[in-house]
């Protein structure tokens, strides 16, 4: 006989989420990510500030190591750079000359009243050193003393910065502007006046020693190429040894420019201050790094409601695109507000380069009450 085997298939039902677990569950994930997410913003920002302070001083030492294997006894500078759009930028450069400024631009009576010297010292970026860019939205403003700042036009020569951005009579924290020009000009004349504008700071280094060039307190020029090729099909530039674009060793150009026998006005739109590949720039031995995201927030708290970023310039300057002209413009009160918390030491790191080794120093912000 057959025996039958009776198979009981229970149907096991699994048992589902009730709302309120899920509720709680994402409660739960609410919370955590509430507490995390500030922590983790904060350690992307202490990040990227080790980051930038690093990159700052191995851009100095950089400069400071060309000083040091100087064998023509060139000084080397830490020169600033800025391109609106674009990161800022530390440049290792080695004095290769002097330019002898034209009478018509030396005999000037604002010249002399600043003390502007009849000859100026060139530099250009050292080979052998990369330049080297800070992380996004982090800049460096050099410190000068007042009554340096030789108020400019567009037609002026070798002015340093603008009254109505920064005042003569008083101590600032300067911006590099060495990117507020026309890039694109078509003719030689307008590449003349858009040359003037541009400007910036630098740190000086004695050859052979490294040490700060303190005493140096002389303005130089920089080479420092513009990127448009336009304005170059005549003047000083119809010949390929003078075209930048065209010649990969610009220390040798510009050593041949200033060796060469040519018309004053030549050499001046080719290397000197109205030339729109040079930046005309000053010494300092302080500067603040700062990351201005976070200083919007600073100013703000202080009362500076129209503190904000350009997304051009991506600095506080505004956005200067206008009429299709360069216009760099920055309010006053940032200007000042920026120069109180860099005094203060808040919202930004501030270093000095000691005179005796060249090393970037930084300075504790001052007490509370002291």
């Amino acid at each position: 006989m057959m025996r039958t085997t009776s198979v009981n298939h229970t149907s096991g039902a699994r048992p589902g989420y009730t709302l309120i677990e899920i509720l709680g569950v994402v409660v739960i994930l609410i919370l955590l990510a509430a507490f995390a997410v500030p922590g983790f913003n904060a350690m992307l920002r202490g990040s990227s500030e080790s980051l930038a302070d690093t990159k700052l001083r191995v851009a100095v030492a950089n400069a400071k190591d060309v000083a040091l294997q100087s064998v023509d006894g060139g000084d080397s500078a830490a020169l600033f750079l800025h391109e609106p759009g674009g990161r800022m930028t530390i440049v290792a450069c080695r004095r290769v000359g002097v330019h002898r400024i034209p009478t018509s631009v030396a005999g000037d009576d604002l010249l002399l009243q600043v003390g502007m010297p009849r000859e100026i010292e060139v530099f250009v970026a050292d080979p052998s050193s990369e330049p080297i860019r800070l992380p996004p939205s982090f800049f460096v403003q050099g410190f000068v003393s007042a009554g340096q700042i030789v108020g400019q036009d567009d037609t002026q020569d070798y002015g340093w910065y603008s009254e109505s951005r920064y005042r003569r009579n008083m101590s600032h924290w300067m911006f590099p502007e060495s990117g507020f020009y026309d890039r694109t000009v078509s003719g030689a004349s307008d590449a003349d006046r858009e040359g003037r504008k541009r400007q910036s700071f630098f740190v000086r280094f004695e050859s052979g020693t490294g040490r700060l060039a303190s005493g140096d307190n002389r303005p130089a020029l920089f080479y420092d190429p513009a990127p448009s090729t336009s304005f170059r099909g005549g003047g000083p530039w119809d010949q390929d040894r003078f075209r930048p674009d065209r010649r990969v060793d610009h220390i040798a150009l510009v050593k041949e420019a200033l060796a060469t026998s040519m018309n004053d006005v030549a050499r001046e739109r080719l290397i000197g201050d109205r030339s729109p590949d040079t930046v005309l720039a000053r010494p300092v031995s302080r500067f603040a790094l700062y990351d201005a995201s976070r200083m919007v927030g600073l100013l703000r708290q202080r009362g500076l409601e129209n503190a904000r970023i350009g997304s051009v310039s991506g600095s506080f300057y505004d956005d200067w695109q206008r009429g299709g002209r360069p216009a760099p413009s920055i309010p006053t009160q940032i200007v000042e507000g920026l120069n109180q918390l860099f005094a203060e030491g808040e919202g930004a790191s501030v270093f000095v380069v000691d005179r005796y080794n060249g090393d970037v120093i930084p300075v504790l912000p001052p007490e509370e009450g002291g």
